[in-house]
């Protein structure tokens, strides 16, 4: 993992991407977002490689919740 100004960068931590990934979608706040939706949000944050496909493949997991 390394931060750079406002972002998070996963290098190869499935574990902490996992958990990302988690707390964004269950959150009451953001409120089960669609993927293109939790990828926008995140991305301000965070980066890691095939970011949007992994969190398409998360999300798809869920189906309608």
């Amino acid at each position: 993992m390394i931060v750079m100004r406002r972002r998070i960068y996963f290098l190869k931590d499935i574990t902490l991407k996992e958990e990302v990934l988690k707390k964004a979608h269950e959150s009451w706040f953001v409120v089960h977002p669609e993927s293109t939706k939790m990828y926008k949000d995140l991305k301000e944050f965070y980066w890691w490689l095939s970011m949007k496909k992994e969190i398409a493949e998360f999300v798809s997991k869920y189906g309608i919740c």
